[in-house]
């Protein structure tokens, strides 16, 4: 079994700071686990893929032991992602690929030392390789997702502040070093060859995904109405593995200090790259008429 330590803080407001000094702790003494932040109820660390109870319980042991001025809680739980993807292989490929992009980016948790720009260039040597619309088409349905949720004002403003950041982007090399994503396509391949049941929206069963999904928006929902008629889109390793390549990511974003806005950004920048969609001109439709579409 595979399980998670989860640390909650006294004073929320040195969470950076505390949680940065228990990363460190957890790196120097441990091997073989990642990271994430968590929200909810309030902000907390997870120190998840953790091999075997005795693990947790000597991580959790000296976290009590050395940081017992600043941590209001601990407790062990299972790894939710080892209950998610419920088959140990495919459990394997995700957890390696969690501690892979912690062996990169941890060097910056918890320090503010990464921006927008330096994921973008990141994400920008990642497709280098690939064709443009097969792993865009992913960024214009979270940007869409969540420019449809929005009120009218709220709307106005992201597409001016949206539009306002793009024009001052300036691209730079990137603080982050490069994760070879042609290594995950790898993984990917085996899995796609070892599981007739892998696909694009493993763990969740094809068959559930109608009843079970919260649709964002109605080009979501075309979206997934078109992906349903097309076996060889579910098995596209290219989309998958940029699809595995960004929720991983998405998951480390906090710890890089970037928010939830800097996420859409970011998917609205690669948005604009498209040679299918008007990401702009769709935006003002929407405001002016309330149409959802997609030009």
């Amino acid at each position: 079994m595979y399980f998670s330590v989860n640390i909650f803080l006294s004073n929320d407001k040195n969470y950076k700071n505390d949680f940065r000094m228990i990363q460190e702790y957890v790196n120097r003494y441990f091997s073989s686990l990642y990271f994430k932040i968590k929200q909810f109820p309030t902000v907390h660390l997870l120190i998840s893929g953790i091999f075997g109870l005795e693990e947790a319980e000597m991580i959790l042991s000296g976290i009590k032991k050395n940081f017992c001025n600043v941590i209001s809680g601990c407790s062990i739980s299972d790894d939710g992602m080892y209950l998610l993807f419920k088959d140990e292989e495919i459990y394997k490929k995700i957890r390696k690929w969690e501690i892979a992009f912690d062996e990169v980016f941890m060097n910056h948790y918890f320090l503010d030392s990464v921006d927008d720009v330096d994921i973008i260039v990141l994400l920008k040597e990642w497709y280098a390789n690939y064709e443009q619309e097969v792993v865009i088409n992913s960024h214009i349905s979270h940007f869409w997702g969540f420019f449809a949720s929005l009120n009218i004002n709220q709307k106005i403003y992201i597409k001016r502040l949206f539009q306002n950041r793009f024009f001052n982007t300036i691209l730079r090399e990137s603080v982050l070093s490069n994760i070879d994503i042609k290594l995950l396509e790898d993984d990917i391949e085996l899995l796609l060859s070892s599981h007739s049941n892998f696909n694009f929206f493993y763990p969740t069963l094809f068959s559930e995904i109608k009843s079970t999904i919260n649709f964002s928006s109605e080009a979501h929902k075309r979206t997934i109405d078109t992906i349903s008629k097309s076996s060889e889109f579910l098995r596209d390793k290219i989309r998958i593995t940029n699809r595995w390549g960004l929720n991983i990511l998405y998951e480390k974003l906090p710890l890089l200090g970037l928010r939830l806005l800097d996420k859409y950004y970011i998917n609205y920048y690669f948005s604009l790259t498209s040679n299918e969609v008007d990401i702009d001109r769709s935006m003002q439709l929407f405001i002016d008429t309330g149409e959802e579409r997609l030009l």
